[in-house]
């Protein structure tokens, strides 16, 4: 519970209730009754003219006390900090050339969001400087981190950000190619049942491939 002193917090709640009360419904009077507010205030204060509610609440004698549904509001704070995290890596993702099919499966972005991403972005090309991924070393490397991440990451998109960041001299795209082919040879081989020394030659063969 939190004791209000500021006028302006005060006055901003005896017009809160002023609102509710023209507004009606369940959370008009019947609603304010409920909340353990006397008939007699109610009617003080919706009959209150601007200027007696701004007295009213500089004085120091009107006291305001706030409870908080703290579980509910830790949690709107984290969902905003979430759509904060989400915005942020979409940006990014476009930023450093995710296509608009990355998006849609990534975070259900229609190709309109994804243009007005890259609009107000205005990213220069992606290609320009990017390697290509024909190094045989460079796969396994970028798979074996991979691996890495699907133990301690649960979050996809974050295990594309940490991947992108640990090889960002590759377009996120190109990265996107070689996880795709290595998990569609991982689905590949477990469809037919190859043991795990064939899987692997399997999958060196398969990701040879270029990007």
């Amino acid at each position: 519970m939190v004791i209000l002193q500021d006028a302006f917090a005060k006055r901003t709640l005896m017009e809160e209730i002023i609102r509710r009360i023209e507004k009606g419904g369940t959370d008009g009077v019947d609603g304010l009754l409920d909340a353990g507010i006397p008939a007699e205030l109610l009617d003080q204060i919706r009959n209150c003219s601007a200027r007696d509610l701004l007295a009213v609440s500089e004085m120091s004698d009107a006291k305001f006390t706030v409870t908080f549904n703290s579980a509910a509001l830790l949690q709107c704070f984290k969902r905003l900090s979430d759509m904060k995290r989400k915005q942020s890596l979409a940006e990014y993702f476009v930023r450093e050339g995710a296509t608009p099919e990355i998006m849609l499966q990534l975070f259900k972005l229609p190709m309109s969001n994804v243009r007005q991403i890259r609009g107000y972005l205005r990213p220069t090309s992606c290609n320009a400087g990017r390697p290509a991924l024909n190094s045989i070393s460079n796969r396994a490397e970028i798979i074996s981190f991979w691996e890495e991440l699907l133990v301690r990451e649960p979050d996809i998109r974050e295990r594309y950000f940490a991947l992108h960041q640990r090889f960002n001299s590759y377009l996120f795209s190109s990265l996107w190619n070689v996880v795709s082919r290595y998990e569609y040879g991982n689905r590949a081989s477990e469809h037919i049942g190859l043991n795990d020394s064939r899987k692997f030659g399997a999958l060196t063969k398969f990701n040879t491939l270029d990007a």
